[in-house]
């Protein structure tokens, strides 16, 4: 039995969860004790936007759902995109999706801005994407906005509100919360209860928003791991002869008994050229 055909076995018995198991539990709130953190470096983004307030994007090659030259590569994420609208017809209460690697250069980010993109242009769909790698944040330069916008570390850290750094983006029903300020301990931060009540309260506040998170890869960094315990869904990110045959095993592991909806395999040589094609090969 292949490695992968391992995972899809790992996935369907994790699916048989009940529903309860995989709920969020709202915890107090306290103020985070050891995260000192100097006053914010990143600055209010104020790029032209429209008379609406809405942010007017550049977006770059790999978002490829505004690239009509490629048509057939946002049918892939169109595809994923119903796989995940499938899921969430028969769970409505799930709203709050993750998309992570093992590690980087597999091709989280890309999905992440695809699948919101795709999930946005829809007529029926709201969609909040949110940068959570603090490490290395990009969800922005893909729609070609510059410098490092304050975000989520700032509503975390300085108490700035949500809606004072939440871009709504010129690209269907799309709103974009980008990383915000550089901190030293991400993994202190995300693991704080904090971090779990904010993300519950976005979850709840609207409760027909589709939430994407993009996050760090799940085997360098533990912040990933804390967010596995908070969210409703996960996508790993396998990318075809990048990704390590041990590192997928083992992050295949960390997320067992994790609500994992299946596996994005990135860059399959079975679509010829289209390297950045995808197919969820199993599923929730």
């Amino acid at each position: 039995m292949s490695i992968i055909e391992k995972a899809m076995e790992k996935a369907r018995q994790g699916s048989s969860q009940s529903p309860e198991a995989v709920q969020p539990r709202v915890v107090p709130q306290p103020a985070p004790q050891s995260v000192s953190q100097p006053a914010s470096q990143a600055v209010a983004w104020d790029k032209t936007r429209d008379s609406t307030n809405v942010v007017r994007i550049d977006p770059v090659p790999e978002l490829v759902m505004c690239q009509p030259q490629t048509a057939s590569l946002g049918g892939s994420y169109r595809l994923l995109k119903e796989r995940l609208l499938a899921i969430r017809k028969e769970r409505p209460d799930m709203n709050l999706f993750m998309i992570s690697s093992s590690m980087r250069a597999e091709g989280k980010t890309v999905v992440s801005v695809n699948l919101a993109a795709a999930m946005a242009l829809e007529f029926d769909h709201t969609v909040l994407l949110v940068d959570a790698d603090l490490r290395a944040p990009s969800c922005h330069k893909m729609f070609g906005i510059p410098g490092r916008p304050k975000g989520l570390a700032d509503c975390l850290l300085y108490d700035v509100p949500f809606s004072d750094v939440v871009m709504r983006m010129d690209l269907g029903k799309l709103s974009l919360l980008c990383a915000g300020s550089a901190t030293e301990n991400p993994s202190e931060l995300f693991t704080s209860n904090r971090m779990q009540n904010f993300l519950l309260e976005i979850k709840h506040r609207y409760p027909d928003r589709i939430i994407i998170l993009d996050t760090v890869p799940l085997l360098p960094f533990a912040e990933s791991r804390a967010l596995t315990r908070v969210v409703d869904g996960i996508v790993l990110v396998v990318r075809e002869k990048v990704t390590a045959k041990a590192h997928l095993e083992s992050t295949l592991r960390v997320l067992d008994g994790r609500p994992l909806l299946g596996i994005a395999y990135n860059g399959s040589s079975s679509y010829g050229a289209d390297k950045e094609i995808f197919e969820l090969v199993y599923g929730y």
